[in-house]
């Protein structure tokens, strides 16, 4: 894209610099003033190229799931400016967050030519609910949390009957208005009355004596958005305009310059209250966007401001698109840009001084299909019987009809298996709207299912309302620092301090520092660095190693061995965004009835096939015998089996039936990854979860706590003192503790409550007395009987790390587990001409998923598998891809 800049407005200023419009004086001011808007001018330019912004795009195979299905995702790394796959970063962080915000699970992933893929297998402890899939580059966080993808996905419980769809259950987040350690995404979805209004005066200000546009959005007092009607009054209560909102609560109104200071507006929802404009304050420049023929900018002065010279830069994802300057008299100035100057997306209008501070700010939406790459599709069928061969020829071409060449994503489900009626995300709109704008916007794509004026007026409120600016324009043209707070991650890096070993985060500069790093198969990676005068070290690898690795750190000052504390720089600070409760409203599926069969299987274009599949039969050669085979088993072993770990079903058991769940190991790795000490259980989890409480010593006078030991049979007894017996409530329960299922009683020889954090891997919390009572010893059962059904205990299930002794620490070494890159597994899909025998209970519901599919020279790519059990089914297919010269696919069919 070239930037234009205005040559006649130049010469005009070069003019006035020569005297031949003003005096020498004018001319000098002219001339600094001109001088210092080109410098910015050239630093926003530049500011891309020092400071270059990434997105990411996922590309899921569904966008809803079942409990135990494998959510499968390609990942898109782009450069902003271009959209071209990034040449920057080649590390990935793909995170699963449940609804409280609680990490699941965490993907470190390789970046290749922009591109990278995984799966999340949604087994325990993911259970039905909502859970946030979200994405970044190290070097995106510098733009914070705004700056990552993100989506939520639904899953569903599984149904008790196997492919029955028809009676779907999920749980619905409560509300979450307080933040705490257990809970760190806040969100309110309570209905709520009333009403309120927000208003976005054009530009960002209100400015006297001077007619504006205002954007303006209506929510309930929850933030719900509500449509509605209204009428805008002067402040002298003289009716000026009926209002309307036009879309999602949005609507926007021209207010005129006589309005007075305190304007406002009354809404039929709102009843007789009145909503007040925002009273004009010190902006100076009032900016106005039109589009004609090209997109007009209309720059006013409040009459008592001394005019300057003044500038206007266009931007687009921090690349500039235009540029010009500017000096406003007693009358408007207006600026018409030519649309193919404009970048496709979301775009910027700055106006500014020569002080380099802005003045107004405008965000317009250009329209282009330049980057649109087409996709025809034919299949071998309509519609399939069970275990039929599938054949795709697709043909990719781009906006002038060439063909593309280029590696893309492919999702093939059963139709008739989809599970909500919600449109499919749209990679388009992600990258060039919802991507450039501030906080969740609601259904995209109505503003792109047509251009008529209706949602061409609602897509430009919502830029005025939703606009969001990655950087400021004080950073762009260099007047403020940039704070660059994460590298570009081009490779593995381990960094961050060696304190001292205390809680007052010392640093422990001048240190020496060895790293040696143990993978499972053997293999070895070392290294050794000096700490900073801060305590800060950096390792980068020049090895992509995979898989989980045991790290070594030494500690050394003057060679001798120090006890320290290694806080590694792995979390980055990226804090749980706040849901929208919008995000949780799932639409029914279209339905199968006759229309709607028969509409889709007349949109599938088909071609003759020719089934070369290779088919495996019985009879010798290089076939599969399927006669039976006769095995000879050897004896097996009666004697015991599985450990403490596995005890009545070990942890998986345990949250089967949890109604909480804590991944204690990720805490105390966070914790230690902070330069915090190891705690006993009971404090983390205090501290985690503000329900819990506990204290070390036995209070006898407590009635109801010593009624409460004695109906399980834990009395204070032999050798132990009150002093060294725990009690343990949540939420002013008392708390029956179970160590790896097995039922913790301080009376018991051997039984202690001295269990620190790092020994844990995680805790359930269960609150029905059904779902622990499962894990009692059946003596206990028999004993206890429904005596204990007058104290309600809660169950709480600690559940231990067996490899904690390699992990502990001694002096000057600190033992930590280090995560290298995930290899991405492969998507299993059967072949049922004689490799897999065809079964019932194959209801796979995506049958096809192939992250890496590669069109040829001409622009063609096949795919071939085989359906599931079901009959006469029908396809929905889905393609995305950014090809290397920012070209974009976005297929559904």
């Amino acid at each position: 894209m070239k930037t234009k800049i205005s040559l006649k407005r130049i010469l005009v200023v070069l003019f006035v610099m020569m005297g031949l419009f003003s005096s020498s004086s004018s001319v000098a001011q002219n001339k600094a003033e001109f001088s210092r808007l080109v410098k910015f001018y050239s630093n926003i330019k530049n500011f891309d190229y020092n400071y270059p912004r990434e997105k990411v795009y996922l590309h899921l195979d569904n966008y809803a799931y079942i409990e135990g299905e494998t959510m499968w995702f390609k990942a898109y790394v782009m450069r902003a400016s271009s959209l071209e796959p990034t040449t920057l970063s080649r590390v990935l962080y793909v995170e699963l967050l449940d609804a409280s915000g609680e990490l699941v699970e965490r993907k470190v992933l390789r970046v290749d030519n922009g591109q990278a893929n995984g799966e999340f297998k949604l087994d325990l402890p993911v259970k039905n609910g909502y859970y946030e899939v979200r994405a970044y580059t190290r070097e995106m966080i510098n733009w914070g949390e705004d700056a990552c993808f993100s989506r939520v996905v639904p899953v569903f419980r599984e149904p008790q009957e196997a492919g029955d769809y028809s009676k779907l259950e999920i749980t619905r987040p409560q509300d979450a208005t307080d933040l705490s350690p257990s809970h760190p995404r806040k969100y309110d979805f309570s209905k709520s009355g009333g009403c309120k209004v927000e208003f976005y005066p054009e530009g960002g200000n209100r400015v006297a004596g001077v007619a504006q546009m205002v954007a303006f959005r209506m929510t309930d007092r929850k933030g719900v958005p509500m449509e509605g009607k209204g009428k805008l009054y002067a402040e002298n209560g003289t009716p000026i305009a009926d209002v309307a909102t036009l879309h999602e609560g949005i609507g926007t109104f021209l207010l005129p310059a006589d309005a007075g200071s305190k304007p406002y507006l009354q809404m039929e929802n709102g009843g007789k209250e009145q909503f007040f404009l925002p009273q004009p304050g010190t902006g100076e420049y009032a900016m106005t966007i039109q589009r004609a023929e090209g997109l007009d900018i209309i720059v006013q002065r409040r009459q008592d401001v001394q005019p300057h010279l003044l500038a206007v830069v266009v931007t687009c994802r921090d690349q500039v698109c235009y540029f010009d300057t500017l000096t406003v008299g007693a009358e408007p100035v207006a600026l018409e840009i030519d649309y193919a100057q404009l970048g496709d997306g979301v775009n910027r209008v700055e106006l500014f001084d020569y002080r380099g501070h802005s003045l107004a700010s405008r965000f317009v939406f250009h329209r282009s299909d330049a980057r649109k790459v087409n996709m025809e599709v034919k299949q071998n069928a309509k519609v399939y019987d069970p275990f039929s061969p599938v054949a795709l020829e697709m043909k990719l071409k781009d906006a002038s009809g060439k063909p593309v060449e280029t590696t893309f994503s492919l999702a093939v489900r059963e139709n008739n298996s989809n599970l909500v009626g919600n449109p499919e995300e749209d990679i388009c709109t992600d990258l060039l709207l919802s991507s450039e704008l501030k906080g969740y916007i609601h259904n995209p794509q109505y503003y792109f299912e047509n251009e008529d004026p209706e949602r061409v007026q609602a897509l430009d409120a919502l830029l005025m309302v939703q606009g969001w600016t990655a950087n400021s324009l004080e950073v762009q043209n260099g007047l403020e620092s940039f704070n660059l707070k994460q590298p570009v991650e081009d490779q593995l890096i381990i960094n961050g301090r060696v304190l001292k070993d205390n809680d007052k985060e010392q640093a422990r500069a001048g240190a020496k520092l060895s790293l040696n790093m143990f993978a499972k198969d053997g293999s070895v990676l070392k290294s050794e660095c000096i700490t900073d005068s801060v305590g800060r070290f950096a390792f980068a690898s020049s090895v992509d190693y995979m898989g989980d690795w045991v790290a070594q750190f030494s500690t050394k000052v003057d060679d001798k061995l120090k006890w320290s504390r290694v806080a590694l720089d792995r979390w980055f600070g990226v804090n749980p965004r706040t849901f929208d409760s919008r995000e949780f409203d799932l639409k029914p599926t279209e339905g199968d009835d006759d229309a709607n069969v028969i509409a889709m299987q007349n949109a599938v274009n088909t071609f003759a096939w020719k089934d070369t599949i290779p088919v495996y039969s019985s009879g010798g050669g290089n076939g599969f015998d399927d006669g039976v085979a006769v095995v000879k088993a050897k004896k097996r072993y009666k004697g015991l089996r599985g450990d403490r770990y596995s005890y009545k079903g070990g942890e998986k058991a345990g949250m089967e039936h949890a109604d909480i769940y804590y991944n204690i190991e990720a805490q105390v790795e966070r914790a230690k990854d902070e330069g915090k000490s190891v705690n006993l259980i009971w404090d983390v989890l205090a501290e985690k979860d503000r329900k819990f409480d506990y204290m070390t010593d036995l209070d006898t006078n407590d009635k109801h706590y010593m009624g409460f030991l004695s109906s399980i049979g834990d009395t204070v007894g032999t050798g132990i003192s009150n002093l060294e017996t725990y009690t343990f409530r949540y939420s002013g329960h008392p708390c029956m503790i179970f160590i790896d299922n097995e039922l913790f009683m301080q009376r018991k020889k051997g039984d202690t409550p001295i269990i620190f954090a790092d020994e844990v891997k995680s805790v359930v919390i269960m609150k029905d007395r059904e779902d622990w009572d499962r894990f009692s010893p059946e003596i206990y059962s028999a004993r206890v009987g429904d005596d204990l059904s007058n104290y309600n205990p809660i169950g709480v299930f600690i559940y231990t790390r067996p490899d904690f002794k390699y992990f502990r620490s001694k002096k000057g070494v600190e033992k930590r587990s280090i995560h290298g890159y995930v290899q991405p597994k492969l998507f299993y899909s059967p072949s049922y001409h004689g490799i897999d025998k065809p079964v019932e209970t194959d209801l796979r519901r995506t049958l096809y998923w192939n992250p890496n599919v590669q069109s040829d020279a001409s622009g063609k790519a096949t795919a071939v598998f085989f359906s599931n059990a079901n009959r006469s089914q029908t396809l929905r297919i889905s393609a995305r891809g950014v090809t290397q010269g920012g070209g974009i696919l976005n297929f559904e069919q």
